[in-house]
């Protein structure tokens, strides 16, 4: 049987051995049709083919384990565990995407991962989940050796909204990364714990305009408890800080 009478048909079986098939359009295609039908028969396989070389098959594979969602993730809480790190962080980001709160538990395991994208695709699970259980391994994140963990972490720490992380993240809004420096701003206004006031008006003042307008936002968002501080750093910021300065005050009064 050919493998367009084979998904017409649906024969699952049939469909899962085109995922070995020489020829790559074949197992694109075939890993694409389980999606589609989305029988659970299909799902270790089809994270099987997270292993194969070519990335349009991996691709098509982690969209149909999205696709079948819950019944694939206790093979990919196994396959976090993985030796192949691709495998590792697509087993990651699926488990994030299909959004059931008992994975959790193995994402902040695979926080201390030995590849870095394999720790930024934890750390975006985490944060779409917004799981306040994470946040202290999250916090841990923020010491990193890798920039774009840091940042992956704050933007998750934002999203979970915990005024636990408002202290680190000060402390993380010194990073001489400039996207954790911006991730930091837009979290802050995430969180909106006052306690950040003084680190956003500080940053009203940074020379990246990218930096600068996540705080203002931020203050904006925090309100009312931002202005004294805000009119403080008219006498002390720089021009273009002070001008940062005046418009947030402005947009927080304006309500």
């Amino acid at each position: 049987m050919n493998l367009d009478k084979a998904i017409k048909k649906k024969k699952v079986k049939k469909i899962i051995k085109y995922l070995k098939h020489h020829k790559v359009f074949y197992r694109v295609k075939a890993a694409r049709a389980l999606g589609k039908i989305g029988d659970e028969r299909a799902i270790e396989a089809l994270v099987k083919s997270l292993r194969d070389f070519y990335g349009s098959v991996k691709t098509a594979a982690a969209q149909s384990l999205i696709k079948i969602g819950n019944p694939a993730i206790d093979i990919l809480t196994e396959s976090i565990q993985d030796d192949d790190w691709f495998v590792r962080r697509e087993s990651a980001r699926i488990l994030g995407l299909i959004g059931d709160h008992k994975v959790i538990q193995y994402l902040v395991e695979a926080t201390s991962d030995n590849d870095s994208s394999v720790r930024i695709e934890v750390a975006i699970a985490l944060g779409n989940l917004k799981a306040p259980e994470a946040v202290d391994y999250l916090l841990k994140d923020l010491r990193d050796e890798h920039g774009n963990v840091r940042v992956e972490a704050v933007i998750a720490l934002g999203k979970i909204g915990d005024r636990k992380a408002t202290r680190p993240l000060i402390l993380a809004a010194n990073d001489n990364y400039v996207p954790v420096k911006e991730a930091c701003a837009k979290a802050f206004g995430q969180i909106g714990d006052p306690a950040a006031v003084d680190k956003l008006v500080e940053l009203l003042d940074y020379p990246h305009g990218n930096v600068r307008t996540k705080a203002k936002r931020a203050l904006t968002k925090i309100g009312s408890a931002a202005l004294m501080p805000l009119r403080n750093a008219v006498f002390t910021h720089s021009y273009g800080g002070k001008t940062a300065v005046q418009e947030t005050i402005e947009l927080i009064e304006r309500g």
